[in-house]
């Protein structure tokens, strides 16, 4: 399957590099206004955990919507979407639960989950996609 660029650039690169360009330019002008004003390049590129899940829940909702009047066709990619918003949901279950602690600060790995999961959904969605008939 060949790689669909448009929906790829406004599907995934749109939602997870908007906000980054934005916060780019905010801060970039906010330097021109505030002499001494030091940029953090980490706050600027910073994506969060918990973004990342709420936005490939949200893919896989909407590949889950589309893909549903070709269910028979494709019931595995469908059954497959579902399991991995399931493993989604419940990872993000338990960010929940340990962002009450006052200590906690996501550590390398839970953005290395968080991406992994991301990363398969932007897979099964792009599958999903392409399964138009």
């Amino acid at each position: 399957m060949k790689p669909n660029w448009n929906w790829l650039a406004w599907q995934v690169g749109a939602p997870l590099g908007g906000p980054v360009v934005l916060s780019a330019i905010f801060v970039l002008f906010w330097w021109t206004l505030k002499s001494g004003f030091a940029p953090r390049m980490e706050i600027v590129l910073d994506i969060t955990p918990w973004a990342m899940t709420f936005y490939a829940l949200t893919l896989i909702a909407t590949a889950l919507r589309e893909l549903w009047p070709r269910y028979s066709k494709h019931p595995a990619l469908f059954v497959w979407l579902s399991i991995l918003a399931s493993m989604i949901i419940a990872y993000y279950a338990f960010m929940v639960i340990i962002r009450h602690e006052e200590t906690f600060v996501p550590a390398g790995s839970v953005y290395i989950v968080t991406t992994v999961l991301l990363l398969a959904a932007v897979f099964l969605c792009h599958r999903a996609n392409g399964t138009a008939d």
